[in-house]
């Protein structure tokens, strides 16, 4: 066997990933693998100014170069080469000798050639963008986004992106003056203006152009209307993009002033046809021409020509320079109050020609509008407004207050699931369009049931609407039996109505209220239509004024939770584990692993089992054992096929981190998957098929997102190249014994070295590591040990065998426990003993010197703090033990506390992730339950290092 040193280690991965890749700047190099090329290229050129051979084939010099390029390029190459190498390089020689070995190597590596005669901008071409000049990139991008496409992706069309790619194709054949005169208004964009060679590179090759471009708009559009930003980003253009939207003045101030106008209304609305707005307040109407983009010889003559059922307009069509093409400016009407409910129809015109014909605006006796005053064609969740003629006022529960207005009935709505609007003309409309006959879901308590021998009766907290759809002929023999109680349909009050598209039904609303229905109790409900086979029965429990609320939920890798209940409810838990919060009708508990928690609810007349499924999200990988925490780190062979959840939502996604420079076959995936619950099961069933193919082996480590909403954590952390996610070196001082523990993701085989650095003595060369863990007997010291370890691989020069890859290296400061005098112990983390999976991290620096010995392994300490803010607080006493001797990183702490005047167990802070002597007083009695967790030292043990 030979040992691979980290050099040959990164030529070998760089003559793995050349083939692979379109540019040369597309291989990640991170920082310690640039410090090797940079000793390298040294070296390299070193040997070229003392022998014969001046232009080489070197794919490692190659990377080397563009790496120069993107990490240093401002405008000037060389000089940063000359910094590099320590002299000034001579243009006919040294230069030349440098960039002809690199127009060889793309030759004989089959990649782009920028131009043969042009050495620095071929290099550059393979850079992409430099580091310094992203910025120019994001801000052209940027533009791009918030003009030609008003930041709505969803005009990023295909045709948009051709558009796009034409632009960069054209303005890649103007020279650099022209092309900054063309994309930059001003001096400070300018000076991080998009190089030629940038868009050359783009043009040069469509596909991965379009990528890298789709991408990029990807992120911005995240970016400003999610607020998200790439976590734990591994490429280079990802971690640029970071750092481009943390500091860019054009993104701050387009976000600002699109968020302080209420541009953002539901996180992304568009239009891009024409549309009524209402200004609520003044109750005026005006039709609104959006922005559009039009091909320049579509410019003369260009006008808005306007039909109403009243009369014509024509309206002056002004325009703009845009990215990619010519852009109108948006334009408004205003519409007279006796066209507010006829047709309009909308053309853009070019003299007699029409450049662009729109979905004219139908006729109704109903005008609906958001919150915003935008007009919609559909009921949508939450506040809407409507206005009719007067005398035509629209019935619906979600009804909250109408009024007269100059000629129109303005009404104002809240609608929830499930409601429907009864229109003038006894037509209907329903939230999301869909009839479902049934009790309609005001005052509908999701997630809680009562229990009924087996049955499961949904709760409701007011009487509910009972819609039913009946053909018209067969209304006047319906029968309605309630609880044994029968009614005739029509003796009773009824709301009758039509149904959208159903000309032979008849909708029929019946409020229960006024059926004999409104105390507390359990009501079955029997709908009896002649010739009629369809079932209708339901059943119900009413608990009036009843609520339930969990604090800060969904719980997502949380495992305590708060409960609180109406106050004016009686309830009592029905389990032991559940404790009552003094004062309060709230309760704390422990999530386990049942879905739901009991209680009793004593109603006036009834006392009610009620089963209650806590908001918490859960996962497996077998639908059999369930988890709330996060799962552990895997390797990419274990990356399983499937995974389940349970959600209190309806949808979630799942998405894998992406680099831009990731190359796939279909330039529109998005690496993440929308996934729908199977509401008969109740759970989510994930396929992970495709996150599969997206498991790059070039990089360390791939994340997978769980999101659902605005809500997005990591979940799971995928290896593809073999990584040391914990160690532990201690010593067994009595008997001689070095002992180390790995936990290694990875499936090869994995040996070490061991040094002990004073004196260089081996103490262990190529020990093989079992089961994680290599033991071997020396002559222990206190003192520094350095431990190398190493992965066996195939030996890819092709003479076959095997070879070891230096994986990690470390050092370890090995002390005699009965000695630790001038030592410090720094806190890394707490662990749960019966858990290791929980892991309490620390964003607070905690250090505990001035050791002194009690007894065999006990110590006391002062504990210094550094908060993430730089604050200092006064340093106290504490004092530790050692559980084992032989491992020195695990201790346990206290604190001295003079009001009882003894030592105290620290608590546990999860919101700052501190450690901290007492609770937050002016805090609720359930966020202190939730938030603090005392540090018992028979369920957590401190781990540390030693200094």
């Amino acid at each position: 066997m030979k040992v691979v040193t980290l050099l040959e280690k990164l030529r070998n991965r760089i003559n793995k990933e050349l083939p692979k890749k379109t540019l040369i700047g597309d291989i990640n190099i991170n920082d310690a693998e640039f410090a090797f090329l940079i000793d390298y290229f040294k070296r390299r050129f070193k040997m070229m100014t003392t022998s014969d051979l001046r232009c080489i084939s070197d794919p490692l010099l190659a990377v080397a170069l563009v790496q120069i390029g993107i990490k240093y390029y401002d405008g000037n190459y060389w000089s940063h080469v000359d910094d590099i190498l320590g002299i000034k390089l001579n243009p006919s020689t040294h230069r030349r000798w440098l960039g002809e070995s690199f127009i060889l190597t793309l030759k004989k590596n089959g990649k782009y050639i920028f131009d043969e005669t042009e050495k620095v901008n071929s290099i550059l071409f393979h850079c992409f963008v430099s580091d310094y000049y992203s910025r120019g990139l994001f801000e052209f991008l940027f533009d791009y986004y918030r003009i030609d496409l008003e930041r709505d992706l969803t005009r990023n069309t295909k045709d948009a992106m051709l558009a796009l790619m034409e632009t960069i194709k054209r303005k890649s054949e103007l020279s650099d003056r022209e092309a900054d005169n063309e994309i930059y208004g001003n001096a400070s964009s300018r000076a991080y203006r998009l190089r030629k060679h940038t868009l050359i590179a783009i043009g040069a090759f469509p596909i991965p152009g379009r990528v890298k471009m789709r991408r990029m708009l990807r992120l911005i559009d995240r970016c400003f209307w999610e607020q998200l930003k790439p976590k734990n980003p591994v490429s280079r253009l990802t971690k640029r993009f970071n750092e481009w939207q943390d500091e860019s003045d054009s993104f701050k101030s387009e976000y600002e002033r699109t968020y302080r106008s209420g541009g953002y209304s539901n996180g992304r609305k568009r239009f891009s046809s024409p549309y009524i707005f209402c200004s609520l307040r003044e109750v005026c109407f005006n039709l609104i021409l959006p922005a559009q983009l039009i091909k320049e010889e579509d410019y003369p003559g260009l006008v808005w020509e306007v039909c109403t059922d009243k009369q014509a307009y024509t309206i002056d069509a002004i325009t703009y320079q845009a990215v990619t093409s010519l852009k109108t400016e948006k334009a408004e009407m205003p519409i007279d109050h006796a066209e507010l409910f006829g047709e309009i129809t909308v053309v853009l015109k070019n003299y007699d020609r029409i450049v662009r014909k729109f979905p004219k605006i139908e006729p109704d006796n109903i005008r609906f509008f958001d919150k915003d005053g935008d007009f919609s064609y559909k009921l949508i969740l939450g506040e809407m407004y409507a206005f009719t003629k007067i005398n035509e006022t629209p019935i619906s529960a979600a009804l909250i207050d109408n009024e007269p207005v100059g000629a129109f009935v303005r009404s104002y709505f809240d609608f929830q699931e499930g409601d429907l609007v009864i229109l003038p003309g006894n037509k209907s409309m329903a939230v999301g369009e869909s009839y479902s006959e049934g009790l309609m879901q005001r005052g509908l308590m999701k997630n809680s049931y009562v229990y009924k021998e087996t049955e499961e009766i949904q709760i409701f907290n007011n009487p509910p609407t009972l819609l039913l759809t009946i053909a018209a002929s067969r209304l006047a023999g319906t029968s309605v039996e309630i609880n044994n109680k029968r009614y005739n349909l029509l003796d009773n009050r009824v709301t009758l109505f039509d149904i959208l598209n159903r000309s032979d039904n008849k909708g029929i609303l019946l409020y229960l209220d006024e059926w004999e229905c409104e105390k507390d109790g359990i009501y079955q409900i029997v709908v009896d239509v002649p010739n009629d086979r369809k079932i209708r029965n339901w059943k119900y429990a009413l608990i009036n004024g009843f609520s339930i609320e969990f604090e800060d939920a969904p719980y997502i890798f949380e495992q305590r939770a708060t409960i609180t209940f109406s106050e004016s409810h009686k309830v009592k838990p029905l389990t032991d584990d559940i404790e009552s919060i003094r004062g309060e009708n709230s309760f704390n508990f422990s999530i386990s692993e049942n879905d739901y928690i009991v209680f009793e609810v004593e109603t006036n007349e009834y006392s009610l089992k009620i089963y209650t499924i806590v908001p918490v999200l859960k996962w497996s990988l077998d639908n059999e054992l369930w988890r709330i925490m996060e799962p552990k780190d895997i390797w990419h062979t274990d990356f399983p096929n499937k995974v389940y959840f349970k959600f209190p939502e309806n949808k979630l996604r799942l998405s894998m981190d992406e680099s831009i420079e990731d190359y796939v076959e279909n330039e529109d995936e998005i690496r993440e998957r929308v996934y729908d619950k199977n509401k008969t099961l109740g759970i989510f069933e994930c396929d992970l098929t495709r996150f599969k193919s997206w498991l790059d082996r070039d990089r360390i480590v791939h994340y997978v997102y769980f999101s659902s909403g605005s809500r997005i954590k990591p979940f799971m952390k995928v290896f593809s190249k073999s990584v040391i996610s914990n160690y532990l070196i201690k010593a067994d001082f009595n008997q001689n014994i070095l002992i180390g523990e790995f936990d290694i993701i990875g499936q090869a085989e994995y040996f070490v070295d061991i040094t002990f650095l004073h004196d260089r003595t081996n103490i262990a060369i190529k020990q093989p590591i079992i089961n994680g863990r290599v033991e071997s007997i020396c002559d222990l010291r206190s003192g520094l040990y350095q431990i190398v370890i190493f992965e066996v691989d195939q030996d890819e020069s092709g003479f076959g065998g095997i070879v070891y890859l230096p994986l990690d290296t470390y050092e370890q400061d090995l002390i005699n426990p009965n000695d630790l005098s001038g030592k410090s112990l720094n806190l890394r983390c707490i662990k749960k003993m019966s858990d290791n999976n929980v892991n309490l991290l620390f964003n607070t620096d905690y250090s505990i010197a001035n050791l002194r010995k009690i007894d065999n392994n006990s110590y006391t300490g002062q504990m210094n703090i550094l908060t993430p803010f730089g604050g200092r607080p006064a340093p106290f006493k504490v004092r530790i033990e050692f559980p084992d001797l032989n491992n020195l990183t695990r201790i346990v702490v206290a604190f001295w506390d003079d009001e009882e005047e003894g030592w105290l167990e620290f608590l546990y802070d999860s919101k700052w992730r501190a450690i901290v002597k007492k609770e937050d007083a002016k805090l609720r009695r359930g966020e202190k339950y939730r938030r603090y967790s005392v540090i018992y030292p028979d369920e957590f043990i401190y781990y540390v290092t030693i200094n």
